[in-house]
This record gives C-alpha cells, structure tokens and sequence, in this order.
C-alpha cells in the first residue's frame, strides 16, 4: 500500500484499520498519523510561538525607535507595557489602513523597511495626549 501522505509503499500492517470498514486500511500510515501530532500542528504551541515572536518584533522596533533605552520620549516612563510608537507626523491612522489594520503589521513594515525616520516612542499618556491636544503633550505645555 501507499501512503497518501508521505507517498511511500509499506506494507499492510504499517497502517491502522479503518474504524467503518474492518477489511480496509486507513490511507496514511501509522507514522504519519502519529505526527500529526506533534507540537507544532497544535494550535496552543502555534500560538505561543506566534506570541514569542510578535514580543522579540515588537521589543525590537521599541528598542530601535528609543536608541535602546527603551523609555517615553516625552516624560521617561520606561515600564514597557506602557510604551508605544508615535507616528510623528500624525498619520498613524492612515500607515494602519494602508496595511490592514491587524496585529504587528506596523512593525513588520518598519522592520521590512528598515526602519525609516518619522517615528519615535512614548508612553500610551503621552501618545493620547499629543493626539488629542493638537501634536503637543501636555507634559511640555507649561
């Protein structure tokens, strides 16, 4: 018999019996059904690799955007869960529609265009702040 999956011929008993029909045989074969699975064809290890890797992009553009202090621009705050990035010129809103408005993307288009000039990181205060107070925080009002 072969295998539909790794197209190799084994024989008879290198595939399970088929639970409907007793006389016949699955069409993959044992090893093939037992790697299904595996880790990486779960979707609870998918998804904490697709976490790990969106932490390291995202640390990364952060680190990059702050000249590796990793801290707000405008008031210091350098908790990391705080930390976003400021389009500076305030057409961030446009940059997250042009790529779809999901997940990472922005950062993986800074990454991918090696990160061009117009951006910087502040604090989510300071970055609400600016948008809603004209582009100026009203840390630096006096």
């Amino acid at each position: 018999m072969r295998c539909s999956k790794c197209k190799e011929d084994k024989n008879e008993e290198s595939f399970y019996r088929r639970s409907d029909r007793p006389k016949s045989r699955q069409s993959q074969c044992k090893t093939c059904v037992s790697n299904k699975d595996l880790p990486w064809n779960d979707r609870a290890y998918k998804a904490a690799i697709t976490r790990k890797s969106t932490y390291k992009l995202r640390r990364d553009v952060l680190s990059y955007y702050s000249n590796g202090l990793l801290k707000c621009n405008c008031c210091g705050e350098s908790n990391y869960e705080f930390l976003t990035l400021d389009h500076i010129h305030g057409n961030g809103r446009k940059h997250r529609e042009s790529l779809g408005n999901h997940g990472c993307a922005v950062f993986r288009d800074l990454r991918k265009n090696n990160y061009p000039e117009g951006y910087q990181i502040l604090c989510y205060n300071c970055n609400c702040g600016r948008a809603k107070n004209g582009g100026v925080c009203p840390h630096t009002e006096a």
